[in-house]
């Protein structure tokens, strides 16, 4: 998926992470970090101890339970958390705004 050449560009370079490679290689994004409207680039900052968390195991052990009330904390800190923490930088942050153009795992609605 983060492939340089045939993805969505490699991990972000230098003190502010930009991608360099890609199809959004060079971007001038104006919204964010966070609230602001701002232009920047897309940043990632790839982690791949945070990925983890959306392994085969945790699919499996999450798409077992038998109830949303179960289900829902076991995907959402796992899958979906380890798209917002693997990808890091600006997705990472807690707001509504992650201006990352990958398709981050989602739980079903």
């Amino acid at each position: 998926m983060l492939d340089p050449t045939l993805g969505f560009g490699g991990n972000g370079v230098g003190a502010n992470k930009c991608i360099q490679t890609g199809p959004f290689a060079n971007y001038t994004n104006s919204l964010g970090p966070g609230y602001l409207v701002q232009d920047h680039c897309i940043d990632r900052d790839v982690n791949d101890y945070f990925s983890n968390s959306a392994s085969k195991a945790t699919v499996d052990r999450c798409m077992a339970t038998t109830t949303y009330l179960a289900f829902w904390p076991c995907i959402e800190g796992g899958p979906h958390g380890a798209g917002h923490g693997g990808i890091g930088a600006q997705v990472i942050l807690p707001t509504p705004i992650h201006p990352q153009p990958l398709p981050l795992p989602e739980p079903p609605h």
